[in-house]
């Protein structure tokens, strides 16, 4: 069994590793872009950022639930605050995956290439990644609308990135 303390401790690993691999994959985005590159190469580092971000946080959050699960997994009665807590901590998981499913889906529906969306955990902050040269004041104004409306968050805590 698991203590209190080690889970915490674990839970701060994988956070400390999701935010590891999100700047990873920034820089090496950033590297793949800098210099002369042609059109195909530029697209192809595009597409690998959002695949590769898929990917990282999928396996975070896999990793994240199974220790959740873990923990809802003893029967102890000394560990019943942990196993609410660990509840509460799953659910919200599952609803921030839900949410930036739909933000996803919803914006490319709008018509955008590709687009991640990344809620916040600790905070009410929304990171929209667009793979896009630019976007126009309209462009913005759209996913500025749609985050608003489907995920009731201020316009000031969504970060809109092209990529």
């Amino acid at each position: 069994m698991l203590t209190r303390k080690k889970k915490a401790l674990i839970l701060a690993g994988m956070f400390v590793l999701l935010v590891a691999t999100a700047v990873l994959n920034y820089f090496i985005n950033v590297k793949a872009n800098d210099g002369d590159e042609d059109d195909a190469s530029a697209v192809f580092a595009s597409t690998s950022f959002f695949t590769g971000y898929r990917t990282n946080r999928q396996s975070t959050r896999s990793a994240e639930l199974l220790i959740l699960e873990e923990i809802l997994a003893t029967t102890s009665a000394e560990y019943a605050e942990s196993r609410e807590q660990a509840m509460a901590e799953k659910l919200a998981i599952v609803k921030r995956m839900e949410m930036e499913m739909e933000l996803e889906s919803l914006l490319l529906a709008k018509g955008y290439e590709d687009v991640v969306v990344s809620l916040g955990s600790q905070s009410e902050n929304c990171n929209v990644m667009v793979k896009a040269q630019s976007l126009t004041a309209q462009d913005s104004a759209i996913i500025y609308t749609v985050v608003f409306e489907q995920a009731a968050i201020d316009p000031e805590n969504v970060y809109v990135i092209t990529v």
